[in-house]
């Protein structure tokens, strides 16, 4: 099992109740922050009418975006949710542990989850969160119109399971920790 890092830290992870938990609320809450930021207005305005127009906005707003973009599309969204919560209850499992971490994984996975954001949901609800960084004009004139940053965001996800899991089974970390009295000055 020398590649099989990935099933070896699930077992390890998931075997406590409490991080099965946690990855469910975690993943929960990215695709729900997902939702919420792809619709921003609809959100704020159900908030100024009556509080409890929010669920309906939130199911509304989930059935919208699977009807938009279809259900390959939306069941992408729910895989990088799933792989952000993993992700981030991975990384509790070792900062719980008191290891090192990795700063790989961690930058990966980091990545992964604003390349999600940024390409969840319809088009037309990304437009204001991808204008903040000036490149919404720039989808036009991708051959997937966007969904890329969807795929690099799944890929980069992906990468940083596979280093979190790995750091987790191996038990080591290459961060060489520098004894400051012995050091000459």
């Amino acid at each position: 099992m020398k590649n099989n890092y990935i099933k070896e830290s699930f077992i390890e992870v998931f075997a406590k109740k409490k991080y099965v938990f946690l990855s469910v609320i975690i993943s929960f809450l990215v695709f729900s922050l997902f939702i919420v930021v792809n619709n921003i207005n609809m959100f704020t305005s159900a908030v100024k009418l009556s509080p409890k127009l929010v669920f309906d906005v939130f199911f509304a707003a989930v059935t919208l975006i699977y009807f938009a973009k279809g259900f390959i599309l939306f069941s992408l969204i729910v895989l990088i949710s799933l792989l952000a919560g993993i992700n981030l209850t991975l990384l509790t499992y070792k900062f719980n542990l008191s290891m090192p971490s990795s700063d790989k994984g961690s930058i990966i996975g980091f990545a992964g989850i604003a390349g999600g954001a940024l390409s969840s949901g319809c088009s037309a609800c990304t437009l204001p969160l991808i204008s903040i960084l000036g490149i919404s004009g720039s989808f036009a004139v991708l051959p997937l119109k966007g969904e890329e940053f969807t795929i690099l965001a799944i890929v980069l996800l992906s990468a940083s399971l596979y280093i979190t899991s790995k750091s987790i089974v191996s038990k080591t970390c290459k961060v060489k920790l520098i004894n400051r009295k012995n050091k000459k000055k």
